[in-house]
Order: structure tokens, then C-alpha cells, then sequence
């Protein structure tokens, strides 16, 4: 079949006006409007089309049959010097022809049919779907505020273990969900914001400065934090410590340092970093305020270590135990103490190089609380105690109690409230210190096996009648009513908070055939009805044999669902739209798979129109090129049958290549963490985020964003190299390491997060992350791309020719809605909708595919 978009003058496009269209986006008069409309005449055999526009905008040419379903895409694209052909370049009058087929190349059935151009495209807004805040993720960290609030620092949207982003969210004392504070809501003004980093874009929109790559961090230090407990003060601050996250593989230990924010989502003008409790940490600290809210206590840290032995180094050169200083920290014996304004903290209890012998010495101290007489409470894990201690130091009393991991004291009654036991969880009631007798006991949790990282935290509302003890297992609430305990509520019960949220969408895709919305390769809704379900097939999960977090799902424009399964040694499946597996003839293997290589989980795969199978594998073997870089990929092409067609049609010498998609034409787009030319950053990130390697902004000035910023690579049907000294277009990726492609028709920057490796693994200086990291894009059948820009909170949307259309969003945090993002990485459209998985706000946004100016006309 030929299709104007595929015709020999789209391929004369010429490489230096290729990059120049590529430097600048066009600039769309508002309000786009015909001067001439759409007519439609027979010439022999096809059909003329032609109109005129009053200013350059994007139109979309289409044949719609007598149902209005679409079954033609004749041209989508930018009016202007370089319009993806048919259109004319420099004019508003535009002349198309229709050979009377369909997007098959197929003499078109339907009639009579109806052109249809529209103009400007402007989606919509039309609903939030998975959208509920008050579904609770992980919970780190709890404090309850002067008038009963509840503010929780929570953990999601991780990808692998410790690389979780966190949030803080406010509910009220019977368990309502308020607000989200953290990341700022939308619309905070800037003065409010003067204490923290954020990026001005050039349309006014202010969005997130990300701190930490590993963990889009939105404030230094809160990533995926371990559970410790936070304070709130009368005057509205939020304080909490953050760990300044080592720039090596899953976050590792770094500082810990006290984090101050506002309980209205503003921070403080001169910063929110305060005072250095430890230097490097994994497990953060708990906090208590003395009654007078000048004295801040903390404890519970423990300190980083590394299987070589202990050290201050986020790696180690003797080693690749780069990850392992998770599992190798130990307690720090130690209680600090420090006002708001030290740099340092200093020691209060413990044993510091044998000084403050006389004091108490806790053995493993996990929290802390004081009385409304200044009194300090210390839950001694290892030494299975609460230790009681006056405002000096000095010890004033102990209450026996088997492994206590939180304590919290009433101000006016004095009764403590201590979460006690390993695996087995449970919530005592003491009258007091003097006393120390036991007044109620509830279980709360079992656990098979608990992290020391993440024992439960608590805490405790006495300004409630009756008191009300929170407990982050299950996020149960639990009444004090004198002499026993309520039994545990879960907040996060359904019948409660209604339909879950959509959890960590990073992966989503649409079968346009049968009008199927797949996402995370776990559930799918039919578009047509609305129905959600899971994956099931008749002999039970869709993954056999494997673990679902290996899997990865995309559907072909065949109708057919491809699963690629396995971290390490991959398969491929096919399932058609019943779930029912679709076997590859010519292959071996009993389950009839396509087999291969892929380290960092399937990074995509897609089918064409006729069946023919695109597929991304981590090169080995033969398939292996002398000086590949370490894990480098390669996108394979192979027969409906599983005949290999080509097993290099874009052959990687690095492994930043994910997000195959295929367009009517043939033509292949690939997400690839390069860059043309020098520039590690979009050209609108130039001057506002830093290009090398260091940004002392950052989270131990690693910079983020060359990590994260890669291309859109439209390749054609023969396909192409990304080689080192290849020729073609020269590129950069990481901090700036040259590659060449060779064969691409455009490279467009901008797509996040599109991992930009820094290989090979062993050079000094450029192993910074695994970065397994896999942006989701889309191109619909005009072969418009539409990909998502992460670190801008925003989807970008290309014609056929690269030409930049428009951007789709602005940023907000859960509380925000219309077309508002906080992480977009995932993108799904179809003829009459974009869908956009929002990983972070944990929901799908959809938005109705409209335009400023549409007009019709019959075929007659």
C-alpha cells in the first residue's frame, strides 16, 4: 500500500532542515478558522480535497464512512515550511487526494463517506479515572497537629524496592482526606515557595524541581523514606527528616537531615534543610518536641555501613555491593537534641566516644516523645524498656515492656501509649511514669516478617475526646476509651473511601480494534461498555511461570496483546482480545513464545497492522556487536509466524532504548535516552536546570534531569543504528558522551523519563543508575506521536514530521483536576480520546481528542 505520508518526497527531507524544524516550536495564532471550507471532488478514480485556513495551525484530514467511524488518516501536521506531505509547504491552501481506500490499503466499505478537517487540535478535559487521595499508600511517617489534623508522609510509585517517591497528605481526626501539602498545590504562590526549588516554563507554569532522579523527589530528602515519626508545631510547621539520598542504584544512605515544610503546602524563605542529625543514614530519625516547641529530640537512626566494612562512601571500588548499604546498617545507641536553628545536633543520651558515661546508654532507642513536663520517654527496642529521663539527662524511671518501637505521652493525663513487638504488633496503655501500671492492650498487626525500616509508626490525638491513637498498619485508628482500646479501623477500608485509586500507572497502551484500554499489564477496560477487569485467562493469570512485576504489556495494531515476561531471560507471548494465548508456529517452544534477552524488564513491544512483531531485547550472543556497551538493546522484527525478519532493525550500542510503536506507514518511533547535538536538556530547560553532571541544588549535587531528558527517534521501515562514531546525526547521551544515529528521519528532545544511561558500567565518574526507568509513549494513526515530559508535568504531541503540534497539562498535585499532572509516564490515544497514566497522582486522566475549527463535506 502506498500512503501520501509514505511518498518519496516525506523522504527528501532534508537533514539540516530537519534539525532547524526541530530547534523551534511553531507559534499557532488562537482561534483557528477556515476562509475556505472543505470540498470534495471526483477525479477518475480519486477524490480531490482542498480548503484554506486564515493562519498556520495543525489540521487533521480524515474519511469518515456513513457510522462516522474513521476509515481513512489521510494527513495530520503543521502548516508552515516543512508540513508532513501531501500538505504544500508555506501555505494555508492545501489540496489532498484520496484514492478511495482505507488505512489497509483496502477499497473503503461504509459509504457514502464524509471528509473531515479539523483544525487546532485542543483536548479536552472529560473525567479522572482510578482518581481517589484518600487510598493510602505506603505510610512512612505520622504527627498530629494542635487541632487534631492528621498529616501523613507516605511512599508510592516505586519501581524497584527504595525507589519510592513520598507525599504528605493532611485527613482529619475521623479519618477524612483534607489535602495533599507535599508536592505544593497548585497555584501556591512563588513568594510561598522561595525556600525550595521550582522551574518557570516559559508559559508562567511553575512545576516541581526534581531533587533526586531515582525517587522525583519535589522536596531534598523526601524520597522513600523509612517509617520514623514527624512533629507539628501550634504555629503550622510540618518537621520531619529527610535522607539526602546517595546518587548510586535504589537511593542509598546519605544524610539525614531535619526537613521543615508549612502545613499549608509553602515552605520557609530560607530553605527547608536545617539541622544535620547524622551524616549518613538510611532509616532517617524520629522526632519530639519539648512542651515549649523550642527543643527538638531525636533518635532511632541508624548508621550506614558496607559489606567491605563500615564507611562514609555511597560505593565501594574493592566491590559491585553499590545497593548493599541497605542491608548493611546498624543502630545508632545515641538520643539527640537540637533547637531549630543548629546546624549540628548534639548528644543527649548515649555514648559518644566514652563521653556522658554517667547518663543513660540506650542499646537499639527507635522513638522518642516528652510529657507536658519536659520529661523524655525513649522506646529502647533493644533493651526492651521505655526509659524515662528529666529534661538534664538524668534518669528518672523505666516501664519493662518486650520490644517497644513507638511511645507517645498525653499532655494533660499523662498515660503512655507504646506500639510494642516484632512481628506481632500491638498498642499498651500505661497510667504513667510513676507507676508504670498497664492499663489496656489491642493487637493490631501480625507480620510474617518485618523490615527494621519499617516498623510501624503511630501517633497520638489527645486533644480528641476520646483520645485516638493513629497506627500506620492498615492505617487503623484506634479510641482510647479509658480502660481498653477500640477495636482497629481501617481508614482505608472501601466501603469507607469508595473505589480505590489507580495505583502507579507507568504502563498503558490502547488495542484500537476491539477499543481496549490495557494498563499496567494488570487490569483493562472495554472503552465500549466501561467494564473493568483483570487479566485472567482460562487457565488462570495471564504470566505462567513468571513474577507479574516482570512483565510488560503493549497491544498491536494486529488487535492481539503482546506480554513480554522475565527480567533476566525473556519471552514473548501473544493473547488475542479473549485473553486466549495466540502461539508462534515456528518457534520450539512448547508455549509457543518468542525467547530472548532482557535485563531491565520488557522495554516494549508492538505489532504492526499485518501481524509482523516488534520487540526490544538486551543483545547477547550473536546478536552481540563488538564494543556494545553494558545491557545495550536492540529492536528486533519478526513474521506473525515468529520467522525473524530482521533481528537488528534498530540496532543500540547503549541500553537507553524503550516504547516501540509503529505507525500505519511502517515507520518505527522509539523513546531513546539521547540528545541531538551538545545540549543534555530540552531547549526550554537550557538556563533553568543545569546540563552537567552536578547541581548543588540536587540531593548531593547529582544532576537529575540529563538522566532523565532523551529523544523521540522516528526511524523508517529499514530501521537504524545508535552507534558511537556511526555518522548520521550526532547525539549525546548521559552527562554528555557523543553517540551517532544513523538512518532516523527526526530526532525530537524532550520525552521523561527516558533513562539516559551512563555507560559503560565500570567507567569512573558515569555510573550513576541503573535507571530502569521506561516512559510510555503513543502514535495514533495519523502517526502523530504523543509522549509524556515528566519533568515538565506536561504530554507532548508531534505531526508525522516531528513538527511540535502543542502541549497537553499543567502541573497539580492529587488535589488538582482537568489536565493536570504531577508524573505523567504513560500515554494511550485513540481517535477520540488521550489517555494519560499520571504515576504519582496514581490515576488516568482522559481527555476528549477536540479541535478549535471542524468542518465536513461529503464524497459524492
Amino acid at each position: 500500500m502506498m500512503h501520501p505520508l509514505g511518498s518519496s518526497a516525506a523522504r527528501s527531507v532534508s537533514l539540516v532542515s530537519c534539525l532547524c524544524l526541530l530547534a523551534t516550536a511553531p507559534h499557532f495564532a488562537a482561534g483557528a478558522a477556515f476562509t475556505k471550507k472543505p470540498t470534495a471532488v471526483r477525479q477518475g478514480d480519486h477524490v480531490r480535497i482542498q480548503f484554506a485556513v486564515d493562519a498556520a495551525t495543525d489540521v487533521a484530514v480524515s474519511i469518515a464512512d456513513a457510522k462516522g467511524g474513521v476509515v481513512r488518516h489521510l494527513v495530520a501536521g503543521v502548516l508552515g515550511a516543512s508540513p508532513p506531505p501531501p500538505l504544500r509547504p508555506d501555505s494555508l491552501e492545501q489540496s489532498v487526494t484520496w484514492d478511495g481506500k482505507d488505512d489497509l490499503g483496502r477499497p473503503a466499505k461504509g459509504g457514502p463517506f464524509r471528509v473531515r478537517v479539523a483544525l487546532g487540535l485542543r483536548p479536552t478535559f472529560e473525567k479522572l479515572i482510578g482518581s481517589n487521595p484518600a487510598q493510602v499508600p505506603s505510610i512512612r511517617a505520622m504527627a498530629v497537629g494542635p487541632d487534631g489534623t492528621l498529616y501523613l508522609i507516605q511512599c508510592h510509585g516505586g519501581h524497584h524496592p527504595m525507589d519510592g517517591t513520598g507525599s504528605i497528605a493532611a485527613f482529619n481526626r475521623a479519618g477524612k482526606y483534607l489535602r495533599t501539602i507535599a508536592p505544593f498545590p497548585a497555584g501556591t504562590p512563588p513568594d510561598k515557595l522561595r525556600g525550595i526549588r521550582t522551574i518557570k516554563l516559559k508559559n508562567g507554569d511553575r512545576v516541581p524541581f526534581v531533587y533526586q532522579f531515582e525517587t522525583r523527589s519535589c522536596l531534598p530528602g523526601l524520597g522513600d523514606l523509612p517509617k520514623h515519626s514527624a512533629v507539628v508545631t501550634r504555629d503550622g510547621r510540618l518537621a520531619f527528616v529527610g535522607i539526602q539520598e546517595g546518587p548510586k542504584c535504589f537511593a542509598q544512605p546519605g544524610e539525614a537531615r531535619l526537613t521543615v515544610i508549612h502545613t499549608d503546602g509553602s515552605v520557609p524563605g530560607d530553605g527547608v534543610l536545617k539541622t544535620l542529625i547524622h551524616p549518613l543514614t538510611d532509616s532517617g530519625a524520629s522526632l519530639a518536641l519539648s512542651p515549649d516547641e523550642k527543643t527538638i529530640y531525636a533518635t532511632g537512626v541508624r548508621a550506614g555501613t558496607h559489606p567491605c566494612g563500615p564507611t562514609n562512601r555511597f560505593s565501594c571500588d574493592n566491590c559491585d555491593h553499590s545497593g548493599a548499604t541497605w542491608r548493611h546498617t546498624i543502630p545508632v545507641p545515641m538520643v539527640f537534641r537540637f533547637g531549630w536553628d543548629d546546624k549540628h545536633g548534639s548528644l543527649f543520651l548515649g555514648d559518644r566516644g566514652g563521653r556522658h558515661t554517667k547518663r543513660p546508654r540506650p542499646v537499639e532507642p527507635l522513638d522518642v516523645a516528652t510529657d507536658q513536663a519536659g520529661n523524655v520517654y525513649v522506646a529502647d527496642f533493644g533493651a526492651d524498656k521505655i526509659l524515662i529521663c528529666e529534661p538534664g539527662g538524668d534518669r528518672l524511671a523505666e516501664i519493662p515492656v518486650k520490644q517497644p518501637v513507638r511511645v507517645a505521652v498525653h499532655r494533660k493525663t499523662g498515660a503512655l501509649y507504646v506500639l510494642a513487638g516484632n512481628k506481632k504488633i500491638e498498642l499498651i496503655k500505661f497510667d504513667g511514669h510513676r507507676t508504670g501500671r498497664e492499663v489496656a492492650r489491642v493487637h493490631v498487626k501480625t507480620y510474617r516478617w518485618l523490615w527494621p525500616l519499617h516498623r510501624p509508626v503511630m501517633a497520638l490525638d489527645d486533644t480528641a475526646d476520646p483520645p485516638v491513637i493513629w497506627c500506620s498498619s492498615n492505617f487503623y485508628r484506634i479510641e482510647d476509651r479509658g480502660g481498653r482500646f477500640t477495636k482497629p479501623v481501617s481508614m482505608v477500608d472501601p466501603e469507607r473511601i469508595g473505589e480505590p485509586a489507580m495505583a502507579s500507572v507507568m504502563e498503558m497502551t490502547i488495542d484500537r480494534v476491539h477499543r481496549i484500554l490495557y494498563v499496567n499489564n494488570r487490569r483493562r477496560c472495554d472503552l465500549k461498555t466501561g467494564q473493568w477487569s483483570s487479566f485472567k485467562t482460562p487457565g488462570g493469570r495471564m504470566w505462567p511461570r513468571s513474577n507479574p512485576g516482570s512483565a510488560s504489556g503493549a497491544a498491536g495494531r494486529d488487535g492481539n496483546y503482546y506480554v513480554h515476561l522475565g527480567a533476566r531471560r525473556g519471552r514473548l507471548l501473544r493473547y488475542g482480545p479473549d485473553l486466549q494465548l495466540r502461539k508462534f508456529p515456528v518457534t520450539r517452544d512448547d508455549e509457543g513464545r518468542l525467547c530472548g534477552f532482557c535485563r531491565n524488564r520488557g522495554r516494549g513491544q508492538t505489532a504492526d497492522y499485518h501481524g509482523n512483531i516488534y520487540a526490544l531485547w538486551k543483545k547477547f550472543g550473536a546478536v552481540s556487536d563488538k564494543g556494545d556497551f553494558h545491557r545495550a538493546h536492540v529492536l528486533s522484527k519478526s513474521a506473525p509466524d515468529g520467522t525473524p525478519i530482521n533481528p537488528k532493525l534498530i540496532n543500540c550500542q547503549i541500553p537507553s532504548i524503550s516504547s516501540p510503536r509503529v505507525d500505519p506507514q511502517g515507520n518505527v518511533y522509539v523513546a531513546v535516552g539521547v540528545r541531538p547535538g551538545t545540549h543534555t536538556v530540552p531547549t526550554e530547560l537550557q538556563g533553568r536546570v543545569r546540563e552537567g553532571a552536578n547541581d548543588p541544588d540536587c540531593v548531593n549535587g547529582v544532576n537529575s534531569y540529563p538522566m532523565i531528558y532523551g529523544s523521540i527517534i522516528k526511524f523508517g521501515p529499514q530501521g537504524g543504528t545508535i552507534f558511537e562514531k556511526a555518522g548520521g546525526i550526532h547525539c549525546n547521551y548521559a552527562y554528555g558522551k557523543p553517540i551517532d544515529v544513523k538512518g532516523a528521519k527526526w530526532i525530537r528532545a524532550g520525552i521523561s523519563v527516558a533513562s539516559s544511561w551512563a555507560t559503560p558500567k565500570r567507567t569512573p565518574g558515569t555510573t550513576i543508575s541503573c535507571l530502569c526507568e521506561n516512559p510510555c509513549m503513543d502514535v495514533d494513526e495519523f502517526g502523530r506521536t504523543f509522549y509524556p515530559d515528566a519533568g515538565r508535568a506536561r504530554i507532548a504531541v508531534l505531526d508525522t514530521a516531528g513538527n511540535s503540534i502543542r502541549t497537553i497539562g499543567r502541573y497539580g498535585n492529587p488535589d488538582s483536576t482537568g489536565l493536570s499532572f504531577w508524573w505523567p509516564q504513560a500515554v494511550a490515544v485513540d481517535d477520540s480520546h488521550v489517555y494519560v497514566g499520571d504515576r504519582l497522582n496514581r490515576r488516568i486522566v482522559a481527555a476528549r481528542l477536540t479541535y478549535e475549527a471542524e468542518a465536513t463535506c461529503e464524497v459524492k
